[in-house]
């Protein structure tokens, strides 16, 4: 699912996530549907962004506003954590980078 391999990372150095759950397709379109909505097409497919370091992840998430979290992390996060999670990230790292996973759901519908 979306930044999957953030929140495992994550789940892998603190055994918790701060990184949000995100409705899946099936939520959407059970809720659309409850709301009245007829979906006549959906289509799911990951996004990826790639990038050179953790530092250079984090930013990007920062930079769209997706850096808040419901899930806080207690306590201060000093360099011995961003260095658990870099190690963690590595496991991910393909030819083009650290990737940072988006899932983007199209749905095409009416109210009925």
């Amino acid at each position: 699912g979306t930044l999957s391999e953030l929140d495992t990372a994550w789940r892998r150095t603190e055994g918790r996530s701060p990184v949000n759950t995100f409705m899946t397709a099936e939520d959407w379109q059970r809720a659309l549907t409850a709301a009245g909505i007829r979906i006549t097409h959906a289509h799911q497919f990951p996004l990826f962004q790639y990038y050179p370091t953790v530092r250079a992840l984090l930013r990007g998430l920062k930079a769209i506003g997706a850096a808040e979290s419901v899930h806080k992390p207690a306590g201060l996060w000093g360099r011995r954590h961003l260095q658990e999670l870099e190690a963690a990230m590595e496991s991910f790292r393909t030819a083009q980078g650290l990737p940072l996973r988006y899932e983007v759901l199209h749905l095409r519908g009416y109210r009925s």
